[in-house]
């Protein structure tokens, strides 16, 4: 449901599985920062229903 409404307010969201569990990945982002940007932009929009999240630098 999380993937589906981020990606309905436009954000290339996607799911993966990991150890058993699922995270909501939105991956592409130029700098930390930007992507710190967006996580705060995320939170701060209670219907989208982010209420934790984490920036990570993505294997190459």
């Amino acid at each position: 449901n999380l993937r589906s409404a981020l990606q309905t307010a436009g954000y290339p969201a996607e799911v993966i599985s990991k150890s058993g569990k699922f995270e909501v990945r939105i991956n592409q982002l130029a700098t930390r920062e930007d992507a710190e940007a967006v996580l705060k932009q995320l939170q701060a929009n209670a219907a989208l229903g982010v209420t934790e999240g984490r920036v990570a630098l993505a294997a190459r």
